[in-house]
Parts: C-alpha cells; sequence; structure tokens
C-alpha cells in the first residue's frame, strides 16, 4: 500500500538520488583532488570539509523553514535544483582553484541536506499513522541504497574512464606511485578530464532527484 502513496514514492526517490551524490562525491572528490594535485591524505581530507559542513546547514535551514511554514516541497525543491548546478560547477572548476571549489562543495552539502529531512518528514505526513514506523524504515532503506549505488555506480564509471584514457593513468599520485607535487602535467590534464566528465554524469544523474522534486504535490503536513 506504501508504493501506493505517491509522495511517499517520490520522496524516497528524492532521498535516494541525494545520498547517491553526496556519498558517491565523499569517495570522489578526494581522489580527484589527490590525483590531480598531488596532495597528500590530510589534505584531501580538509578538502572534503565544506562538503560535510554543508549537510547540517541544509538540514536546519530545511527542518526550520519546513516547520515554520507547514510544507516540505520548496525546500526539497530548493535542494534538488541546487544539487545538478553545484555538481556542474564543480565539474569545469579545478580542485587547485581552492576557494572556489570549496563554495561548490559547500553548496552541495547544503543541496543534500535541505532535502534529507524534509523528505522524511514529507514522507511521514502523507502516509497513516499506523504507518509511520515503517515509512520511516523504508526511506532509511532508501538513503542507504542511494548510497551503495552511487559509491558503486561512479566507482565503476570511473575505473572505466581510466581504461579508456590508457592504464598510464594509474601511474600518479591517486594511487602513491609517484610523491606529491610531482605528477606528470599531461597526466593531471587527462585526470582533470576524466574527473569533469565522472562530474558531469553525476550531474546528469542529479537531474533525476529534480524530476521527482517537480513531480511532488505541494501539501501542507499533516495537523498544520
Amino acid at each position: 500500500d506504501l508504493f501506493g502513496n505517491r509522495v511517499a514514492v517520490l520522496c524516497w526517490g528524492v532521498i535516494f538520488f541525494a545520498s547517491f551524490q553526496s556519498i558517491s562525491l565523499t569517495m570522489l572528490m578526494p581522489l580527484r583532488y589527490q590525483g590531480i594535485t598531488g596532495a597528500g591524505a590530510d589534505s584531501a581530507a580538509l578538502h572534503l570539509l565544506p562538503l560535510a559542513m554543508g549537510l547540517p546547514l541544509g538540514a536546519f535551514t530545511g527542518g526550520r523553514m519546513t516547520s515554520r511554514t507547514g510544507r516540505f516541497k520548496p525546500q526539497i525543491l530548493a535542494g534538488a535544483v541546487l544539487m545538478p548546478m553545484a555538481i556542474f560547477a564543480m565539474a569545469i572548476t579545478p580542485p587547485q582553484a581552492g576557494l572556489l571549489s570549496a563554495v561548490f562543495m559547500l553548496l552541495t552539502g547544503i543541496a543534500c541536506g535541505l532535502q534529507f529531512p524534509t523528505s522524511l518528514v514529507g514522507t511521514q505526513s502523507a502516509v497513516q499513522s499506523k504507518d509511520i514506523g515503517v515509512a520511516t524504515s523504508t526511506t532509511n532503506l532508501f538513503r542507504s541504497l542511494g548510497g551503495a549505488m552511487g559509491v558503486a555506480c561512479m566507482s565503476s564509471l570511473l575505473l572505466a574512464l581510466l581504461q579508456q584514457g590508457g592504464f598510464e593513468l594509474l601511474g600518479n599520485p591517486l594511487l602513491g606511485s609517484l610523491k606529491a607535487g610531482e605528477a606528470d602535467p599531461l597526466t593531471q590534464m587527462k585526470l582533470l578530464e576524466t574527473f569533469r566528465h565522472l562530474l558531469l554524469g553525476s550531474a546528469g544523474i542529479a537531474l533525476l532527484g529534480l524530476l521527482a522534486a517537480l513531480a511532488l504535490p505541494d501539501r501542507q503536513l499533516r495537523g498544520r
């Protein structure tokens, strides 16, 4: 019966694609940063900090706005619109541009955060009271599935792109075969192009989440 509920199914679709992006980017962005700049693991971890900061900021903002307005679609739609735009901006911005890259990663985190709690609240509001527990667990299931699919698909695509570009790409700081800062410029350029294609594909996948958000009915939360 729950899968016959349009609002619940669309909210699950939104949270699936939001989790797909957030988890896969957590895996991809350090590899991109290390592979292109030759930085160490500590610098790659700091490179992820804006993304990690954006998630709670977006979740807090989305939760407050939902509480005040009694509507969940505007926050979900805002995050779904921002997501592909921010990922596209990251794709065309080299990781050496530290400030710009940090800003776009922060916006990506905010986009994810805007969708996570609001999708859960929208699902809980759309189902009957007796089904809230099952709906909540199913939301968590789709969130976990999205993250798992994101890592699996993006990792497979990364390996496929590296193979097409030649196995000489593997001889770079990505696998620690060269010292930091000593990457060959041609290798760096090929890696930059590889990760650009990968992020553009990720932005395209984020558009599916936007379609789900657009299809959501704009309803008041139950009891408001």
